[in-house]
């Protein structure tokens, strides 16, 4: 397999390759989408989500994967990872049936995940669902049991929003931040912030003074600090897709790289900042360097692109600029 490097100011160059991993016996989760997924106790779990053909789910699976770690034998390339296999958790409590587009987030000292949202059925749910990590159980906070600190609205049902969480180390549950998505049919750019006490949450409506991000969806966001984070691209309404990068520092949004126009959509090429897309996802390395990888440009242009900018020198690069094709570079393939 041809390998790049991942070179990047201030990060020392290491190989840059994918690899496949193929799970050997037992059962494996149902193809799905607009699921949420993290890593407790080196196990990755994945929630709900929705195939188009066979509707949406409410099952939680979970895989092992010590395999990961540098201790434990390297994967190779396109490996068979032995003694791997997926694991249905049985669950139990107030779960919802079924539930796709929701966001989640993980609490790991009080040893929760926290979900809201998402769409069960045909409507969006406004749902806090607070799962126990030590036994699976489900606990549904309603909104009649939310409340906003200031006597505000709450966010309402919201579907294909983001929530992100900052890791910190204090012996405490951390805010959450809750960001734009669908609203009773409308997109939405405003910020809450949700703050856990035992099994009682309230809701904190974030003023935000002059320019903004567009409403939008599907987008993904980071946290540099616990109270600064960055947002990329996205989709707002008629479904325009969106290639600006935003930073908000606590109490403003400031713009970092504006949306191109569509028109010039064939010249982002090279080093120039990602196309118009949503359904991605972005992650901060090192609190310097926004990784941006995949998401779908328009129907049926599902893409594999891995790009970077660097909050420093404010410049945008392609990671994988050695891996143009995806099928001799190992990377995951477009549609």
């Amino acid at each position: 397999m041809p390998q790049s490097n991942l070179s990047m100011q201030g990060v020392q160059s290491v190989p840059c390759a994918w690899s496949e991993l193929f799970i050997i016996g037992g059962k494996i989760p149902s193809r799905r989408a607009y699921h949420v997924s993290f890593v407790w106790n080196n196990e990755y779990y994945v929630h709900g989500g929705q195939d188009l053909k066979e509707g949406a789910f409410g099952d939680l699976w979970k895989l092992n994967i010590d395999f990961l770690y540098p201790h434990k034998e390297e994967a190779t390339d396109a490996a068979e990872i032995d003694g791997a296999t997926w694991q249905q958790v049985p669950i139990k409590g107030k779960f919802p049936p079924k539930l796709a587009h929701h966001q989640g987030v993980l609490q790991e000292f009080s040893k929760e995940f926290i979900i809201y949202g998402g769409i069960r059925g045909v409507e969006s749910s406004d749902t806090i669902y607070v799962v126990d990590l030590k036994t699976f159980t489900f606990n549904a906070i309603l909104a009649a049991q939310q409340k906003e600190v200031n006597g505000k609205a709450l966010p309402g049902p919201r579907d294909d929003h983001t929530m992100i969480t900052f890791s910190v180390e204090q012996p405490r549950t951390k805010p959450a931040y809750m960001i734009g998505g669908f609203k009773n049919g409308s997109k939405m750019n405003d910020i809450y912030k949700l703050n856990q006490a035992g099994q009682v949450f309230t809701w904190e409506l974030v003023e935000v003074a002059g320019p903004k991000p567009e409403p939008r969806s599907s987008f993904s966001a980071c946290l540099s600090t616990d109270t600064t984070f960055y947002l990329f691209g996205g989709s707002g309404d008629n479904n325009a897709k969106y290639n600006d990068l935003w930073h908000f520092n606590g109490t403003a949004w400031v713009l970092l790289t504006p949306n191109s126009p569509l028109e010039d959509t064939e010249s982002l090429t090279g080093d120039q900042q990602p196309m118009h897309k949503s359904g991605h996802q972005i992650a901060l390395y090192k609190n310097r360097h926004i990784l941006v990888f995949g998401g779908i440009h328009e129907v049926t242009y599902e893409m594999n692109d891995f790009k970077t900018y660097d909050t420093q020198s404010k410049a945008w690069r392609t990671i994988d600029e050695e891996n143009k094709n995806a099928s001799e570079s190992g990377s995951p393939k477009n549609k």
